[in-house]
């Protein structure tokens, strides 16, 4: 898996680490909780540090906000669970603890995600960032690479990547991963500049509210409720499904 990364991001060899991450060191100098260190040691099977693109590749960019001295690129294999099952969680685990800006990929025997998030500096302790907004890609296969997965490859090459920064080549990333995760409800990727994808993110973060607003009412709908109730709750349903459908006809337009 680590060489097939490489292979999509095209990095220039110089950024390449290709290194082993150990669960000592984040259960070292992290205050992981219970579940967090459950997950690292029961659903994670091996972690790789794979490139850092650094401020001798592409200039650092550093304000009072956020900080882009390096780019991480890490891989995480998952031992016995399914990316579509616990790969958020493992993104998040990674992200939440980690720094520096890191484009991570997350993967089992036969599918994968890969996950972007931005970071603020911490105001109570620049050491630390403050998670942002974090976003993955629906879960894409291993084992063939159809024409939306293609698309999204092309966009993380490093030399399509807009380096006039650090956080403009990180932004590349993560307009990429926004923009196949819109694929996924449009069926077209599409190559949006910043200010578009930061408008689809939110209607893909809104999207995804409404899909849990009706799990909800859907669970609520399997009890004996009286008639009228059904009838409520059903038109409920029907309302959000027509907000998600109107909201994926505004992904789909240029």
């Amino acid at each position: 898996m680590s060489q097939l990364i490489l292979d999509i991001l095209q990095l220039p060899e110089r950024c390449l680490i290709q290194k082993r991450l150990t669960k000592a060191f984040f259960l070292k100098h992290f205050s992981l909780t219970a579940a967090e260190k459950k997950l690292l040691n029961e659903g994670i099977d091996q972690m790789d540090w794979l490139a850092s693109i650094r401020a001798a590749q592409v200039p650092a960019f550093t304000s009072d906000t956020y900080s882009y001295e390096e780019v991480q690129v890490f891989a995480v294999q998952l031992r016995l669970e399914r990316v579509e099952r616990t790969g958020t969680k493992v993104a998040d685990l990674v992200q939440k603890y980690v720094p520096y800006p890191v484009l991570l990929f997350v993967y089992d025997r036969e599918n994968y995600l890969v996950n972007a998030s931005t970071k603020r500096i911490n105001q109570n302790d620049a050491s630390k960032r403050t998670l942002e907004a974090s976003v993955n890609t629906p879960v894409l296969s291993l084992l063939y690479a159809d024409a939306v997965a293609q698309a999204f490859h092309q966009a993380l090459r490093f030399a399509q990547l807009d380096k006039t920064d650090l956080r403009t080549l990180y932004g590349g990333y993560m307009q990429a991963v926004v923009q196949c995760r819109a694929a996924a409800q449009t069926g077209v990727f599409r190559d949006r500049p910043a200010v578009r994808s930061a408008e689809d993110l939110a209607t893909l973060q809104r999207i995804d509210a409404l899909e849990a607003e009706i799990k909800v009412l859907r669970a609520k709908a399997t009890k004996d409720l009286p008639l009228r109730e059904q009838v409520a709750v059903n038109t409920d349903i029907q309302q959000r499904r027509a907000e998600q459908e109107a909201l994926r006809r505004t992904l789909g337009r240029e």
